[in-house]
């Protein structure tokens, strides 16, 4: 094995930093995580889906959340950065009634649960819920009325 100066191991430690902080980023410091509930009519939500689409410059492509219990998770690393973003709420239910498909195949029932979209379009398909995030851990909770 051929003998290295500290000097020189100083170099290698020093370039081995620097590789790290190229592969690493520096918009790292700017990664989000957000959490909290999620009530509709003033009731928690028992399951659903949230959507974080980012908007104007803010960086990466938005993450998404299931809902379990009213409460919802996104953490560090998992695509939320510190900017502005829209968010869209979705929940289904079963209604209790019973519906003919469209279509039978040979085999599947005539009659299925009927599952219904109960969040009002204000809050997917048409959203105007907006949240902005700052660097590192966020708390929001949503109180969604009809």
């Amino acid at each position: 094995m051929k003998w290295q100066s500290p000097a020189s191991h100083h170099r290698q430690a020093l370039s081995c930093l620097f590789f790290l902080l190229l592969v690493c980023g520096c918009g790292s410091g700017k990664q989000a995580s957000i959490s909290g509930t999620v009530r509709f009519k003033g009731e928690l939500v028992p399951s659903g889906a949230l959507r974080f689409i980012p908007k104007g410059e803010t960086e990466g492509r938005g993450a998404g959340a299931t809902i379990e219990n009213g409460k919802y998770g996104i953490a560090v690393g998992d695509g939320l950065y510190a900017g502005s973003y829209r968010v869209t709420i979705s929940a289904e239910r079963n209604t209790g009634r019973k519906i003919r498909p469209a279509e039978v195949m040979e085999g599947e029932p005539a009659l299925i649960d009927e599952i219904v979209q109960y969040i009002p379009p204000q809050y997917n398909l048409q959203t105007k819920l907006q949240v902005d995030l700052t660097a590192g851990d966020n708390q929001h909770d949503f109180d969604l009325k009809p």
